[in-house]
């Protein structure tokens, strides 16, 4: 894989969004969970790669379910009347989920913060007092888990860790986060929590952290909105944004914090009016950003218009995939060990249910390097020939893609290098698999190029993750 020329990639390519039926060119799958009620689902994954999800079904009471490959199973967690309007389910290095959820017992009547997990045979649970409002949870590298949550009356922001088999509180006093708004929580090697959170007082996403060992907080902007966080390969935060009119991503490069927005209203030209309503953020394992993103609106003719986006970046531009309609307030989302992200939302079933559906999205990689190439003279110019050993290293199925060859002076592609007339392709590819393209062809001049190289889907027009490794230089010196 060569990566020469990732600068000229920008030039060439200007890839901007793709809207409409672009999930067709995307390996889309989609799986109904449960007939739920209309509130936040939670959604996890394990080190095996097995999906967790805990949810409230019709009548109100906390369910779980585990997927598996293809076997599914589901669970009842608490049979209170009023269990899991909010949850939130994360998985220890053994696979054993822990459930932190809202419920509203009648004996006495309450507000109940409470935590279930699993042990391997049934389900323990413990109450811890108020709250359970948008809770987030993860476990840290000693495989303990720790959530945060909001507390019902004061918006009071908590955070509980498990220490020695007992839940140690933190209460910070200077903050406070709006009840009814979305938490992530994602800890580092550390076991530090870093948090995305919705402030009160001015309604703000903020990113906040124990890290110093004091808990500090940063706006990530200057209007309302909601922040999901996670952390890159160096520790840095990251976060995903939904704001009043826009998704922006913004990230901490170790010194100072940039952002960029990624959906707008104007994606979507059929629409008289599109508003972000969530935005989950995942990294994969190249610390490449995925969004999850809904997005309410109306049509031209203000028909209810409700969607559900995929963002990723193919290290060029953003890229927008839409994948449905209809969708609820809320997304989840989560990147496997393959390079598959997997999301969860609801499908607006009716007023008082929702269809809890997860979606799994496997895009291609599309790379490959140069053998055999050869420069033979003849009759006052040369032949050159070669294969180019094409291979797809992500999750999901390429389409078949042109290609195009330039000759260069260097290994850096640019404006000034020359196109080499041919009708060359390359085939559509499996996951993980392999092809080899023969290439050949005259200048009728002497060559005095040293480079050929390769760009694969020139124009940018099919799906692929890792756009700058389509770009393969091969060396045409002895």
């Amino acid at each position: 894989m060569n990566r020469a020329s990732q600068s000229w990639a920008a030039w060439t390519l200007g890839v901007g969004f793709l809207m409409g039926a672009a999930a067709a060119s995307a390996g889309t799958h989609q799986t109904g969970i449960a007939s739920a009620s209309n509130a936040p689902a939670g959604m996890a994954i394990d080190a095996a790669d097995r999906l967790h999800f805990s949810w409230q079904s019709p009548n109100d009471q906390l369910h779980y379910t585990r997927i598996d490959g293809h076997k599914k199973i589901s669970q009842l967690v608490d049979d209170t009347k009023d269990a899991g309007r909010w949850s939130a389910v994360a998985a220890d290095s053994a696979g054993n989920p822990y459930i932190v959820y809202y419920a509203f017992p009648q004996d006495p009547p309450r507000v109940a913060l409470r935590v279930a997990h699993f042990d391997g045979v049934s389900w323990q649970h413990e109450e811890l007092g108020d709250g359970g409002f948008s809770p987030a949870m993860a476990f840290d590298p000693n495989d303990q888990p720790a959530f945060v949550t909001t507390e019902s009356s004061s918006q009071a922001f908590e955070y509980y860790q498990r220490v020695n088999g007992e839940w140690e509180g933190d209460f910070p006093e200077a903050f406070a986060a709006q009840e009814l708004s979305p938490l992530s929580l994602v800890l580092d090697s550390a076991g530090h929590a870093h948090v995305g959170l919705t402030s009160t007082v001015p309604s703000r996403p903020v990113y906040a952290t124990n890290a110093t060992g004091d808990w500090v907080q940063t706006e990530l902007a200057d209007e309302g909105g909601t922040a999901s966080v996670a952390l890159d390969s160096l520790g840095h935060p990251r976060a995903a944004l939904a704001l009043t009119q826009v998704v922006r991503y913004t990230w901490f490069d170790g010194e100072s914090w940039q952002s960029e927005d990624v959906f707008d209203p104007n994606d979507v030209p059929e629409a008289r009016l599109v508003q972000p309503g969530a935005a989950s953020l995942a990294l994969d394992a190249h610390d490449r950003p995925r969004i999850l993103i809904m997005a309410q609106g109306e049509d031209q003719h203000f028909n209810g218009m409700d969607l559900l986006i995929y963002a990723y970046q193919d290290g060029v531009s953003w890229r927008l995939l839409r994948l449905a309609n209809g969708a609820d307030f809320w997304t989840r989302l989560v990147v496997d060990s393959n390079g598959v992200s997997h999301g969860l939302y609801g499908k607006i079933h009716g007023s008082d249910a929702d269809l809890v559906k997860t979606i799994s999205i496997a895009l291609p990689d599309v790379t490959g390097e140069w053998t055999g190439l050869t420069v033979t003279p003849q009759k006052g110019g040369a032949q050159v020939t070669g294969t180019l050993s094409v291979r797809n290293d992500g999750p999901g199925s390429s389409k078949k893609a042109q290609l195009a060859l330039y000759l260069s002076d260097d290994a850096l592609l640019d404006p000034n290098d020359t196109p080499v007339a041919t009708r060359a392709s390359v085939p559509g590819l499996g996951a993980g698999k392999t092809k080899l393209v023969k290439v050949s062809f005259t200048s009728p001049a002497p060559l005095t190029a040293t480079h050929l190289i390769a760009v694969v889907d020139p124009n940018g027009l099919l799906d692929d993750t890792d756009r700058p490794n389509n770009t393969i230089v091969g060396d045409l010196t002895p």
